[in-house]
């Protein structure tokens, strides 16, 4: 990928400008202006241009600047991006001289050479030039090549056979020629003057060749000759160049990934044959091995020259910084520890070498590494790479240990130095933003005000370094506490802010309890073991304010109200207006209320509805269904009291709660002799996701006496069809068990066939809805044979909830379906009311 690119197709460095020769020196101008030199009979003058030729391109009309100059002072001429030959005829001659082409040297055609039985090769042989190994050229008076030196094809690569006769801009342009130059070459060539400067230039493979270029009259030769000398200071000037360009960069402030990516093209663009890739620290607030935490991670800054499948594999799998050693400038990846994969994955894109060299910081730690990469096995870093690879460490060093000075500027600027939470000012930009689109999307929005409890008397106590400590373990359980999209901060000293997008007063509430839960886990401080709790206010957007400012002033309000005097944890949270307080302390009430019900083994009493089977109305089994009757609340609807059980985290404890409630009831009623087949007990979400779950299932069986079949799990469509893989799992290690899985509320969701085919089901149940809309909606009518259908074809039982009037029943019974609960049979009844029941139905039937 990186082999030699052609000329026309290597895009030159900004730096190959017109003008960006220097003139080193100058004779006096011994002709004066132009005027003293008219041109010869037949040619155009001094600014006509000829069209293209053989040679080349025809010269851009564009005007030099350096025309205006002083006939004392030679103008810049850079000779490499010349476009375009120069006019065929030599301007400066007199009038009377011989013009002939056998005056002008045989080299007047391609691959001639010219006669240097002149006065020329003697001043060549008197500079010491002819046999040096220094590039020469002499150019006759059309300026094309009358003689090339060995060095020169030892240079630039042409043989003479393929430079004589030809102009040099032909040979040594590239794509970014300046036509512009052309008209002050002409000027010099009218007042032939020695001339010095630096250009960039290219060999006959298309490399970028940074050259030297003397221009010097032979003023002893019969015929106008210009004597050009080239040497190559690549090596000296590439680094230059390179440097100049990101010291620019630098200067302009450029974000660290453009400043790094100025490195790796500006590098390319002089060493084409290798990627360069920049790695730096994963963190910049860890410093790799220098911090005492072993190899730190990096990751990929820069690499604009890898191939896409390349910089993938760059970025996916960076590898270890273990580069603090290295005393080599560069190192096979292969052969460093740590780099191993690294290498065998950039081989496997299309990189078969690449070398390492480390970056250290200003006090020896290690920052990251240089990376260049080859096509070929073999490649390695030449002389010029290595110079370059020196420049870019030293750059690299400077943009990285800047980057990281600008982090701790911006950390101490935006962020609490103890508990690296944003700090009030960051806090109110970014909740500004919430805010904002909280107005246009009419959502509520909450902020809350927290303080710790008897800080003082910490740092009082235990001293100002014990305090710290608890103030950084309070912010990390705040942090993991807090939802994804929250905004928390640290406002100084022991308080708290967060501020909770789309949270109305309910979830406000009990975003505050799971924060004082969290921070109600003991910590173990010198020696002690303390139980840190904090006070809470709330204030509610629009209703109390619609400015962070305001909302924050009345939160503030509220919690202090919530810590005057010694109230019990209940009135722990506060909110700014009264009725919210009520409603508030009510739901913590009621959740304490819940963990003490859960606490005891009839705190909750379970109720059972029947299961029948339509045909022949014999008992399938009862469903189990929590029902809760508080001493000083009554009784409390499922809806309210399992929706927060699943806000205060208690919704596993309920779970195992009625698993073992009804495997008790089920092992009772078998040891009386009740032939009561199957319970089931309806399970949430979040209970399949706890991979726990079947092992408390097959404790509970064991420790009652039960088998797997008598137990039936019910999850609703939407914990099916659950993206997370784990669920799967679960249901399906509940099926091997022999366990039987129903899916509840079946047709509310969008499970399709191709779902039903793949989970671990036996049974799907009927959503109630449809039941209730059988008699009057042909829709419904179709929807359910439609299930009816698709439970018999994948060997799946189908029961109807909801079941009301004997029209109902009839229907499904004409539909095939199989088995039915609801109020037409039963209503959910007490233990001892069921049994009551069941010996009805037994004296019904027929003996």
């Amino acid at each position: 990928m990186h082999a030699t690119l052609p000329r026309d197709s290597y895009p030159a460095p900004p730096c190959c400008r017109a003008g960006a020769s220097t003139l080193i020196a100058a004779e006096p101008d011994p002709g004066g202006d132009s005027a003293a030199h008219p041109p010869p009979p037949g040619a155009a003058g001094a600014a006509a241009i000829p069209a293209a030729n053989a040679y080349g391109p025809g010269p851009d009309t564009a005007a030099a600047p350096a025309a205006a100059s002083s006939p004392a002072t030679a103008p810049s001429v850079p000779l490499a991006t010349l476009s375009a030959p120069p006019p065929p005829l030599w301007p400066a001659i007199p009038a009377g001289s011989d013009t002939s082409p056998a005056s002008l040297g045989k080299a007047t055609h391609p691959g001639r050479a010219a006669d240097l039985t002149d006065a020329a090769a003697a001043q060549l042989t008197a500079l010491g030039l002819q046999r040096a190994g220094q590039a020469v050229l002499i150019l006759d008076a059309t300026l094309r090549i009358a003689h090339a030196s060995a060095g020169f094809e030892q240079t630039f690569g042409y043989p003479p056979a393929e430079s004589l006769g030809r102009w040099p801009t032909e040979l040594l342009s590239g794509p970014h020629s300046d036509p512009a130059t052309l008209a002050s070459l002409r000027r010099l060539l009218r007042h032939p003057q020695q001339w010095q400067g630096e250009e960039l230039l290219y060999d006959r493979s298309g490399r970028p060749r940074w050259a030297s270029i003397t221009l010097t009259p032979l003023r002893d030769s019969p015929h106008r000759r210009l004597l050009c000398l080239l040497t190559d200071v690549t090596r000296r000037k590439a680094p230059e160049i390179l440097r100049q360009h990101a010291l620019d960069a630098l200067a302009q402030d450029l974000p660290l990934p453009a400043l790094l990516d100025v490195l790796c093209r500006e590098t390319g663009r002089i060493a084409p044959d290798a990627a360069l890739a920049i790695f730096g620290p994963a963190n910049p607030d860890v410093q790799g091995e220098a911090s005492g935490r072993g190899p730190a991670p990096l990751k990929l800054l820069a690499a604009p020259a890898l191939s896409t499948s390349a910089a993938l594999a760059a970025a996916s799998a960076p590898p270890a910084s273990t580069l603090s050693g290295l005393t080599a400038p560069f190192t096979r990846s292969r052969e460093l520890t740590g780099w191993r994969e690294y290498h065998a994955r950039l081989a496997a894109a299309g990189y078969s070498a690449s070398w390492v060299g480390p970056l250290s910081g200003s006090g020896g730690e290690p920052l990251g590494a240089l990376v260049f990469h080859y096509a070929d096995a073999d490649a390695a870093p030449d002389e010029l790479q290595h110079s370059l690879g020196e420049v870019c460490a030293s750059l690299c060093t400077l943009a990285l240990e800047r980057e990281q000075a600008r982090l701790h500027i911006h950390r101490l600027a935006f962020y609490n130095p103890l508990t690296r939470l944003p700090n009030r000012r960051l806090l109110a930009a970014q909740a500004g933003r919430l805010i904002a689109q909280a107005v246009r999307a009419r959502t509520p929005l909450a902020v809350l005000y927290l303080n710790l409890d008897r800080f003082k008397q910490v740092n009082d106590t235990l001293g100002r370094a014990a305090g710290d400590a608890l103030l950084r373990e309070a912010a990390r359980r705040l942090r993991e506490s807090a939802r994804g999209g929250d905004l928390l901060g640290h406002l100084g000293g022991d308080e708290f802010a967060l501020v909770l997008p789309q949270a109305d007063a309910l979830r406000a509430a009990a975003s505050a309890e799971r924060l004082l839960a969290a921070l109600a886990r003991h910590y173990p401080l010198d020696g002690i073991t303390l139980t840190p709790s904090a006070r809470i206010g709330i204030s509610l957007f629009p209703e109390d304010g619609q400015e962070l400012d305001t909302l924050l002033h009345q939160a503030d309000l509220a919690m202090h109200q919530a810590k005057d005097s010694q109230r019990p944890a209940i009135h722990a949270v506060h909110f700014f207006r009264a009725e919210m307080n009520r409603l508030a302390r009510e739901r913590l009430a009621l959740e304490i209320a819940l963990r003490e019900a859960l606490a005891q083994p009839d705190g909750l009493q379970l109720h059972y509805q029947p299961q029948l089977r339509l045909a022949s109305g014999v008992l399938r089994g009862v469903e189990a269904l929590a029902r809760w009757r508080h001493p000083q609340y009554g009784d409390i609807e499922p809806a309210r009291f399992i929706a927060l059980a699943e806000q205060c985290g208690l919704i596993d404890r309920l779970g195992l709660h009625m698993l073992d409630g009804a495997c008790r009831q089920l092992a009772d009623w078998r040891r009386r002799g009740l032939a009561v087949p199957a319970v089931a007990v309806n399970l949430s979400a979040h209970h399949f996701r706890d991979p726990a779950l079947p092992a408390q299932i097959a404790l509970l069986l064991q420790q009652h006496g039960l088998q797997p079949a008598d137990l039936i799990i019910e999850a609703t469509e939407s914990v099916m069809m659950d993206s997370d893989g784990g669920t799967l799992d679960i249901l399906h290690t509940l099926h091997r068990a022999g366990l039987r899985i129903a899916m509840d509320d079946f047709g509310t969701g969008y499970s399709s066939l191709g779902d039903l085919c793949r989970l671990p089901i036996s049974e799907l149940k009927l959503d109630r809805r449809f039941v209730a809309d059988l008699a009057g909606d042909d829709r419904a009518l179709a929807l359910t044979d439609t299930v009816i259908r698709m439970g018999e074809s994948l060997g799946l039982s189908v029961l109807a909830e909801g079941v009301e009037t004997d029209a109902q029943r009839r229907r499904l019974q004409a539909l095939g379906c199989q088995l039915a609960q609801g109020f037409l049979f039963a209503r959910p009844m007490a233990a001892a009311e069921f049994e009551h029941w069941l010996g009805q139905q037994a004296e019904k039937r027929p003996r």
